[in-house]
């Protein structure tokens, strides 16, 4: 329910509501959605539809022609990762940690107008595990 209600101001929010408590901007971030998935949902010729559309050629160039798939593929991968308090294997959280990284960028690109960055490669995900 307060997942719910959190999404629901965040819209209320971006349709120019204020609460009367206060702003409240963000964005979900849900480790089981491909990053493909908030931008798709925008068409048109307003502001979040045309950094929608950036978002996803942006994706495009990153992954190539099977971008899509991958991405999805690889949230299928990460769905199933257990939350409990246990060893993750490094392969698998360099999966998670970028695959994170990647759902923020796009969200908070197309939903708050934030800059996109770079997404950084393997490797330096790898060189912050310990």
């Amino acid at each position: 329910m307060r997942r719910r209600f959190l999404d629901l101001r965040f819209r209320a929010e971006r349709a120019g509501f204020t609460p009367p408590d206060g702003d409240l901007a963000g964005t979900m971030v849900q480790i089981d959605r491909s990053p493909f998935d908030i931008p798709e949902r925008f068409k048109g010729d307003d502001a979040i539809a045309k950094r929608a559309s950036k978002a996803l050629e942006q994706l495009e160039a990153l992954g190539g022609p099977t971008a899509k798939q991958d991405w999805e593929r690889v949230a299928k991968a990460n769905r199933g990762v257990k939350t409990a308090l246990s060893k993750i294997d490094t392969d698998r959280a360099i999966a998670l940690v970028r695959h994170a990284y990647l759902l923020t960028m796009v969200n908070a690109f197309v939903l708050l107008d934030y800059p996109w960055h770079d997404v950084p490669d393997d490797a330096t995900f790898r060189a912050l595990m310990p």
